[in-house]
């Protein structure tokens, strides 16, 4: 038996459990699309992070052109939705104000 795996198992438990409150939170304090196009930015970092000889040591892989220009596009695509739904609530909330005061 592994002495280690029982705290690897606790550690990993403990982290998904964070990661799905920070899910939640991050619902609760803007709205789901913007949280599942967060999400997608994971997979680009973590090849930066195993990229990373501060972080892996001598383990660490080298990063490819395809993992900058995904990462790229994922921060692209969250700007531009970050943009265009500041500037629809911009937009919308001119509209909110009744036409006829009581």
């Amino acid at each position: 038996h592994d002495e280690g795996a029982a705290g690897a198992l606790a550690g990993c438990v403990l982290t998904m459990l964070l990661a799905q409150l920070a899910q939640a939170y991050m619902v609760k304090v803007s709205s789901a699309a913007f949280t599942v196009i967060c999400l997608a930015v994971v997979v680009p970092v973590s090849a930066l992070a195993f990229a990373t000889p501060a972080i892996m040591g001598p383990r660490s892989e080298q990063i490819g052109l395809g993992d900058v220009v995904a990462l790229l596009f994922v921060f692209l695509g969250i700007a531009m939705y970050r943009l265009t739904s500041s500037q629809k609530q911009t937009r919308s909330s001119s509209f909110d104000a009744p036409l006829v005061e009581k």
